[in-house]
């Protein structure tokens, strides 16, 4: 019987390492950058980018306005440098932070450090994909006088965090393709928002390229270029700005 129990306990304990080093290996091999993202982490004429506990991406010019980047889950937050650095040649300041095994649900408070630290930008606007943007709803939910605008790309508020009574803008963006996050998902989650809130639906985009990581498992095939599903995001982001 002794035995047996110490066999359990055994067995026990090497399926929790397992599970440890098998979840550790999986955080730590996110989802991209591709190439176009790695090439976008470079300072340019008009843009200059500064790595550290989060990724910056400076204009040239001075502003006022901030945007803050949730990753999707498992998803490295550089692969969002593409998005950043138009955003950033567009005048804006761009801030992606990096979370803790690369969810942003370890960290859903991350915004709120870099406004405190930010100071002399006036506006800010916070901008979440997928899991990132559950969590960046839920921040906006516990924070609403922090941000000017939310913007959902292929995600929507948890069932508790209602925002349809807010005076906030919001904009959700999704693809008719994505099998991650679906449409009827997304728009089953409407009733959570501001009724005035923007609901963009991009016709053969899917979930994975609201990022520059490549392929996903269980994403529908985008119909659309990586580079047309990105200009409907920009002009969406600038027209929330403005």
């Amino acid at each position: 019987m002794k035995v047996t129990k110490r066999r359990i306990l055994l067995i026990s304990i090497i399926l929790f390492v397992a599970a440890i080093v098998g979840f550790t290996v999986w955080a730590y091999t996110p989802l991209g950058p591709t190439e176009k993202a790695v090439e976008s982490l470079l300072d340019s004429e008009t843009v200059s980018i500064i790595q550290g506990k989060r990724i910056i991406f400076h204009p040239s010019g001075p502003t006022d306005t901030g945007i803050i980047i949730y990753q999707g889950g498992h998803v490295d937050p550089r692969s969002y440098s593409v998005l950043s650095h138009r955003l950033a040649e567009s005048g804006y300041t761009v801030f992606i932070p990096k979370m803790l095994f690369n969810l942003a649900v370890f960290d859903k408070d991350a915004a709120l450090g870099i406004i405190d630290e930010n100071p002399e930008i006036e506006k800010w606007v916070l901008i979440g994909h997928s899991l990132g943007g559950a969590m960046a709803a839920s921040l906006v939910y516990d924070e609403p006088d922090d941000f000017h605008g939310l913007v959902l790309l292929a995600a929507y508020p948890p069932e508790n965090n209602d925002l349809s009574s807010y005076d906030i803008k919001v904009t959700t963006i999704y693809g008719s393709n994505d099998m991650v996050a679906t449409p009827s998902e997304i728009e089953e989650s409407f009733d959570l928002l501001p009724a005035e809130s923007r609901k963009i639906l991009i016709e053969g985009g899917n979930h994975a390229q609201f990022g520059y990581y490549g392929k996903q498992n269980g994403d529908g095939a985008a119909t659309i270029t990586p580079e047309e599903q990105l200009r409907i995001v920009l002009d969406e982001i600038l027209n929330i700005i403005q």
